[in-house]
């Protein structure tokens, strides 16, 4: 099969992102964290991880930026990068109609990343690494851009899921990146990329309200029995959450020289 261009991606996200964009603009991101047990749960995983982080913190791939938008709220230094600057609109004017503060936005393509090396002190993948053509160039981009001692959060669909396998050969047809990762394929690009596995688990969310809402309603008792299925077996269904660190540069120190 050929495969998908950032531009086939790109006008995908953007065909998807239009179709519902009143429904997002009306979306009051905070209290659909509060409200969708799905939506919070995984929002509370990032939040978990950034914990304590002061600096800037990139998302990659961020969509509409819902995720950002919460933690910008909370305190964090959030930039929000997508390709699609639709989505990113949308957050922007959502920002405004509810009166909080918005992430930093940061337009353009994740796999050459129009921010300076070294500085953000995290990168956020959340469920976006597999939206990319080429996740290895990602990975280093987002690497480049993170300070040493610097941390990343991904959590990214399993490629030995069967489900999975299927869906990746839907989207394909339907012209967009759909793509998963086995652990030591994952360890191994984070790896090339320069950083440090810290933690890998197995997880699974809670299925979204908000997404749900959008289905049929056998649509919604499969994706629920899928749900319960897949925290029955994690091992084989279990997304993968996992955060890497870039180490921090060794110096050598002076040598000093003997006289006499």
């Amino acid at each position: 099969m050929a495969t998908v261009t950032t531009q086939q991606e790109r006008e995908f996200e953007i065909a998807q992102v239009t179709r519902l964009r009143e429904r997002y603009l009306a979306t009051d991101v905070m209290a659909k964290v509060r409200d969708d047990l799905g939506y919070g749960e995984k929002v509370a995983l990032i939040e978990r991880a950034l914990a304590g982080t002061e600096d800037w913190v990139l998302d990659v791939g961020a969509n509409t930026c819902g995720e950002s938008e919460y933690l910008t709220a909370r305190g964090y230094k959030m930039i929000a990068n997508d390709v699609n600057e639709v989505a990113l609109e949308i957050s922007r004017q959502r920002c405004v109609r509810f009166g909080r503060p918005a992430p930093k936005y940061l337009p353009g393509d994740a796999q050459s990343l129009p921010i300076a090396p070294e500085s953000v002190a995290f990168v956020v993948f959340n469920e976006s690494l597999h939206h990319m053509p080429d996740p290895a160039r990602t990975l280093a981009q987002a690497a480049r851009a993170l300070k040493p001692g610097g941390h990343m959060f991904l959590y990214e669909p399993y490629a030995y899921n069967p489900y999975r396998r299927l869906s990746e050969v839907r989207d394909h047809f339907r012209g967009t990146v759909e793509k998963s990762f086995g652990v030591r394929q994952l360890k191994r690009l984070l790896s090339q990329a320069g950083l440090r596995v810290v933690s890998l688990e197995r997880h699974v969310c809670t299925a979204s309200d908000w997404k749900l809402a959008q289905f049929g309603l056998a649509h919604r008792i499969l994706r629920k029995t899928y749900v319960a299925v897949s925290r029955r077996a994690l091992w084989l269904f279990g997304n993968l959450m996992v955060v890497a660190e870039k180490p921090v540069r060794l110096t050598q120190p002076p040598r000093t020289t003997r006289s006499g």
